[in-house]
């Protein structure tokens, strides 16, 4: 049996990194292969990788055929099956998402023009969901954002900067943020590596630091980033984000009554303006006492384990800071919130 191997399907695909490629060779040449390739006719749709290794040293394998309507369930099945796949960065899913989008679009509409009409599958059997972009990002385990910045990322990002996120050498927010850099200066930084790529970032923004009330830059030890846990730069951009949103709610609990400031031509509440307020006051609260406020005066922004606050990584929050002792306090400059 001659197995076709579609062009536009096998794209569809991610390629393995070189050491999954190599595991999965040494495990196919010790093992065999376990898992039947998939065809949609005499099309391969599941099974590239663990075909080509079984050809490159003569080695039998098993197919399965699977039933679908035409060419484009079959892409929508190679996609959502490798959604399944759990070492995907947020780039590659997100790029499959994209390449998702016109044909779940497609399948929509056709199902409309068409609905009523006997023998055609039931959109409800293809997973066919019409509300494309909320549905894109669940279905591929990522926010709707990612996949607005993996758009921008694959318009003016160069090349490079692309296959360092889609390998995960970067994260998305940070190829998004390079990807507004001349093309020549995102060549240059990628050519240095991930380091000089975060470098680069740095310098777009350079009062993008963590601050306490005073202004006084939060210390970037890395003992300070290990008690966030690996993920440092994750919890900066939730930071950042925090601060976002804390600033709009400032916008919107603005002292006009009756009306959201800061929305074109102003948002009238009515009777449940009352209410919605108490709401945003409260979520702006919480946000508050959560954001960082002071380096810990009990080890100076050390972060040491020894800290008699027990500080989280060498600051505090405005609540904490609010039970320091007065005379602790007189040794400290003043906070100005």
């Amino acid at each position: 049996m001659k197995i076709v191997i579609d062009p536009e399907f096998k794209s569809l695909i991610p390629p393995p990194s070189p050491e999954e490629y190599a595991t999965l060779e040494a495990s196919i040449l010790a093992e065999g292969c376990r898992d039947a390739l998939l065809l949609w006719g005499d099309v391969l749709i599941d099974g590239h990788t663990r075909l080509e290794i079984c050809d490159a040293h003569n080695l039998g394998y098993g197919v399965r055929k699977i039933k679908l309507p035409d060419r484009d369930a079959a892409m929508v099945w190679i996609i959502r099956n490798q959604f399944g796949r759990r070492n995907l960065t947020a780039m590659a899913r997100a790029e499959m998402a994209l390449k998702l989008k016109p044909l779940l679009a497609k399948e929509g509409k056709r199902h409309m023009s068409d609905g009523g009409k006997e023998g055609l599958p039931n959109s409800a059997n293809l997973g066919v969901h019409i509300n494309v972009r909320e549905e894109l990002a669940k279905e591929a385990g990522i926010g709707h954002d990612t996949i607005n910045k993996v758009e921008h990322i694959k318009e003016v990002a160069v090349p490079a900067v692309q296959a360092m996120a889609r390998t995960g050498k970067i994260s998305v927010n940070m190829a998004a943020k390079v990807a507004d850099l001349p093309p020549k200066k995102q060549e240059e930084a990628a050519a240095k590596g991930p380091d000089a790529v975060k470098a680069a970032v740095k310098a777009l923004e350079p009062d993008d630091v963590l601050t306490d009330a005073r202004g006084t830059p939060l210390p970037d030890s890395t003992e300070l980033l290990a008690a966030f846990g690996p993920d440092t730069d994750r919890l900066k951009e939730m930071l950042s984000d925090l601060l976002s949103i804390s600033k709009n709610l400032n916008v919107l609990l603005g002292p006009k009554s009756g009306e959201f400031e800061g929305v074109p031509g102003g948002l009238h509440l009515m009777a449940s303006e009352q209410n919605l307020r108490r709401s945003l006051k409260e979520i702006r609260t919480n946000i508050t006492i959560s954001l960082p406020f002071a380096l810990c005066p009990y080890c100076g922004g050390k972060n040491s384990k020894k800290c008699l606050a027990r500080c989280q990584g060498g600051w505090m929050t405005a609540y904490q800071w609010d039970k320091v002792d007065k005379e602790i306090k007189k040794k400290w400059p003043e906070v100005k919130p």
